[in-house]
């Protein structure tokens, strides 16, 4: 089966955390990003933080910029302290 992705209910935080971490690690100021990727500071900051649902548009651009695949911002394990997902018996 392929790669675990994020449960519905922490896909905006868990996104966010994943965003944050990428753009962190590449020393890329928070507002120079929010440039890059089209938007506000403020709304940089909400999808982060998760309090905001990061749009599609915007998705591809972060992948673009971070030089990632769209699909490795929604995968559990580039998010290390992600919660893993409920196990189902």
């Amino acid at each position: 089966m392929g790669q675990p992705v994020l449960e519905p209910e922490s896909l905006d935080r868990d996104l966010g955390r994943c965003l944050r971490r990428l753009r962190e690690a590449r020393e890329i100021p928070l507002a120079m990003f929010a440039r890059r990727i089209g938007v506000s500071d403020a709304d940089l900051r909400s999808y982060e933080d998760g309090t905001c649902c990061i749009p599609v548009r915007v998705v591809r651009r972060v992948a673009d910029i971070l030089g990632v695949h769209v699909i490795d911002l929604f995968r559990v394990d580039a998010v290390p302290d992600a919660e893993p997902p409920p196990t189902v018996h």
